[in-house]
């Protein structure tokens, strides 16, 4: 008899320990979940400002393109004057692009590109990977050669 109790009494007990890690399992879930839409808001938040901040750089580029523009064609460049004027034009579409969006528009555009133009993204990917590595190849040379010197001297006084 003792141990049906004891049986019913150890089976009472794992019932609400179980019951216990599912409501601490739930309620684990709940919060991040209310964490991760946090971070997703701040998220959203920060990239709203920030592109609405280069926006304005990049207007204020567009400003100095055109008045460069300018100087060149009083200076009688009216070709540069032509491009630099055409770059400023387009800089400033991108400003006024960068300061209209909001942070999920900017991210859907940005899937979008990459979607219809993969092998253009690869390629500038391909680019920068490359400019990356000559730029530490260039850096490291540097580094050892400056330091080889010092290892020969002393590498000669043994």
């Amino acid at each position: 008899m003792t141990n049906v109790a004891e049986d019913q009494k150890e089976e009472g007990v794992r019932e609400r320990a179980a019951s216990a890690a599912q409501d601490a399992a739930s309620t684990t879930q709940e919060k991040a979940i209310e964490l991760r839409s946090r971070g997703a808001d701040q998220l959203r938040g920060q990239l709203d400002s920030r592109t609405t901040d280069a926006g304005r750089q990049a207007q204020d580029v567009a400003s100095a393109l055109r008045q460069s523009g300018e100087q060149l064609r009083s200076d009688g460049k009216s070709q540069a004057a032509t491009v630099t004027e055409g770059a400023a034009e387009r800089v400033e579409r991108f400003g006024q692009y960068l300061e209209r969006v909001n942070g999920n528009e900017l991210m859907d555009d940005a899937e979008r590109f990459v979607r219809q133009r993969p092998w253009m993204v690869a390629g500038v990917a391909l680019l920068a990977g490359l400019a990356a590595s000559r730029m530490m190849k260039a850096s490291s040379e540097r580094r050892y050669s400056t330091s080889r010197p010092e290892y020969a001297t002393s590498q000669g006084g043994m």
